[in-house]
């Protein structure tokens, strides 16, 4: 099962910055150290959305992703019918020149 704390080398290694800017970070309460766990440890969400990761498999990014894809589809669709079209006017263009 995927661990859902950080301690404070994890913090550091995933921030990218040195372990006491990770105490800094929780003494000046952008991260709260969790409560009754022997040890620092972070909740693994707020670190996470401290550093900008988002969890591409909640409910709403795939909500996001399928609106993205059914607005793919549509230019999809759009872009095929204009290339029918052109080619279709080609053709005619060609056939006028051949005659």
């Amino acid at each position: 099962m995927e661990s859902l704390v950080y301690t404070v080398e994890q913090v550091a290694e995933l921030l990218q910055i040195s372990t006491t800017s990770v105490y800094n970070l929780r003494n000046d309460g952008k991260l709260t150290q969790l409560p009754n766990i022997s040890g620092v440890k972070f909740n693994k969400r707020e670190v996470e959305a401290l550093a900008g990761v988002e969890d591409e498999y909640n409910a709403i990014g795939y909500r996001k992703l399928q609106s993205e894809v059914e607005s793919l589809r549509k230019e999809n669709h759009k872009l095929k019918s204009e290339i029918k079209k052109i080619t279709s006017q080609m053709l005619v263009i060609i056939g006028d020149i051949n005659d």
